[in-house]
């Protein structure tokens, strides 16, 4: 548990300052004491959560001599206002979110259900007998129905840092592997767990910071009810009165994108 707290207020962040105190170093060495009160058992690991305030990061731990077996530290928690001040950066990756309205087309109402209509009426209804001299009629005749309408579509994005050579490889790599696929299982993470088929990677960029740093920025699409596509069969545009009677008839479910394991992916919403 902290000894001492402080908090301090800024227009751009929120700082909190814990002190810890780490007895029972036995090392000769002060040196050594320093680094050794860094892994003792109880004190906030970089890019830890405040208790107080979740979004409040452990961004710096700095360790002092106090006493002949004693060490403090003062471990300090503040709000991410910069990428490079974030310790998700290194490890988790660090996630930004978007939303919006897309324009889709759909048989299915806001139940799931497909939506019909029924007509009773003569062919002259729609060829005025002036211009067509056809006959015939409807009689409780149905028909599918389909609406463009706009939905809600979520996406994230994960920035991650990465060194060397290795870590501009592994991104080509990642590039190759998984832009234009979905996750093939459940993506799962300690925040959310996101079905099977329902994420698909959209873009992965590769940003040059230094000669030997690098960040990889990943986007993806979310559709909670999957990437897949239904098709219905239809003749002279269209589809026919019994689609889906019995359930089927007339109507696939397909898989129309590529799969991934999205597990093995760097970066994930930690």
């Amino acid at each position: 548990m902290a000894e001492a707290q402080s908090v301090s207020q800024s227009k751009d962040t929120t700082r909190f300052i814990e002190t810890y105190y780490v007895t029972g170093l036995v090392d000769p060495d002060d040196r050594n004491k320093l680094y050794e009160a860094l892994s003792a058992t109880g004190l906030p690991g970089l890019g830890e959560s405040h208790p107080a305030l979740s979004t409040a990061l452990c961004t710096n731990r700095q360790v002092g001599i106090f006493g002949v077996s004693t060490a403090q530290v003062e471990c300090s928690f503040e709000i991410p206002t910069d990428d490079a001040d974030n310790p998700l950066l290194d490890t988790t990756g660090v996630v930004r979110f978007r939303s919006g309205l897309v324009s889709e087309e759909t048989w299915r109402d806001k139940n799931g259900d497909f939506m019909s209509l029924t007509y009773n009426g003569n062919v002259s209804d729609f060829w005025p007998d002036d211009f067509y001299g056809g006959l015939g009629f409807y009689l409780n005749t149905r028909q599918i129905q389909q609406a463009e309408v706009m939905r809600p579509q979520w996406s994230f994005e994960l920035t991650k840092r990465f060194a060397g050579g290795a870590g501009y490889a592994e991104l080509i790599s990642n590039a190759q592997t998984y832009i234009g696929k979905v996750n093939v299982a459940n993506w799962v993470s300690p925040s959310i767990t996101f079905l099977a088929r329902t994420c698909l990677c959209t873009d992965i960029e590769v940003e040059v910071v230094n000669d030997g740093e690098y960040r990889g920025r990943y986007g993806f699409e979310y559709r909670e009810e999957t990437w897949d596509f239904t098709a219905f069969f239809k003749q002279w545009g269209r589809a026919p009165s019994n689609a889906d009677i019995p359930p089927g008839n007339g109507v696939g479910v397909f898989e129309v994108y590529e799969t991934a394991d999205f597990s093995l992916l760097p970066v994930n919403l930690g």
